[in-house]
């Protein structure tokens, strides 16, 4: 939903749910979310452009498996960020520089491009 940038939570977990539509762009508003976790289902769109605004809180980022298309935000100032599950979408372009502590990094079955620092 639209206001889910109104919630408190720490965890949004919903694998496997049959969520349809776009990633809400409200979803950056989360200022205490340090697990976002919605893989296998059906979301479509972009990966909305100013989730760098979870900077300070996200550590894990999961939306393999879904229908998500187009290029990735800048990623580079999300300084907690430890995994990244983009497998399975039609992402596409330039990988964009990634945060040093990023551990986890899957893009299996998208086009991106670049090269990631060791």
């Amino acid at each position: 939903p639209e206001n889910i940038g109104d919630s408190l939570a720490h965890v949004l977990a919903l694998p496997q749910n049959r969520l349809n539509g776009t990633i809400p762009s409200s979803i950056v508003n989360m200022e205490r979310i340090s697990h976002l976790m919605l893989p296998g289902n059906q979301l479509t769109g972009t990966v909305p452009n100013d989730l760098w605004k979870l900077n300070r809180s996200i550590t894990f980022f999961d939306v393999d498996e879904n229908g998500l298309e187009g290029t990735l935000p800048e990623l580079i100032s999300m300084r907690g960020l430890r995994c990244l599950g983009l497998s399975g979408n039609r992402l596409s372009g330039t990988l964009p520089a990634l945060p040093k502590c990023l551990g986890r990094l899957n893009i299996t079955g998208s086009t991106l491009s670049g090269l990631v620092s060791e």
